[in-house]
């Protein structure tokens, strides 16, 4: 008995198989008879293609070294943003999804109809009209708030 787990989904009859000794995972979809490996201790992971007999692998370190690379150019994005006085990241988001939801309307942040500088430079010199604020509470913005810089930066 070597203690390895198999798994077979009863509803797909895709394969699992868990080496207990090393962590290692097999997965095989008996659809196409693709198989992947996951390598516990490197992260690594490769990809059998039945079909083409092509392997695939993918350097999870890489992925997580270009995940970090994303984060870093979003903050200095994100800093050159607030240089240029724009407010914070959530609230140029939220203006800007209401004024194409509420386009031309004194719902519009650059309502175009308060004029060609308005719409272009004045908003930012303005207050607000108060149904800018009452139609942006409609607007949902959940997505934005899931993203780490923006709720760095508010």
């Amino acid at each position: 008995m070597t203690g390895d787990m198999y798994f077979v989904d009863v509803m797909t009859g895709d394969m699992y198989f868990v080496d207990v000794m090393t962590g290692d995972m097999y997965f095989v979809d008996v659809m196409t008879g693709d198989m992947y490996f996951v390598d516990v201790m490197t992260g690594d992971m490769y990809f059998v293609d039945v079909m083409t007999g092509d392997m695939y692998f993918v350097d999870v370190m890489t992925i997580c070294t270009l995940l970090m690379l994303r984060q870093v150019i979003c903050t200095l994005l994100m800093l050159r943003q607030k240089h240029n006085c724009f407010n914070d990241l959530y609230e140029w988001s939220r203006d800007h999804r209401v004024h194409h939801k509420f386009s031309e309307t004194d719902a519009d942040p650059h309502n175009v109809n308060r004029g060609f500088f308005f719409a272009h430079m004045g908003w930012l010199m303005h207050k607000k009209h108060p149904d800018v604020r009452e139609k942006g509470l409609t607007v949902d913005c959940s997505d934005l708030l899931r993203d780490p810089v923006v709720r760095f930066q508010k």
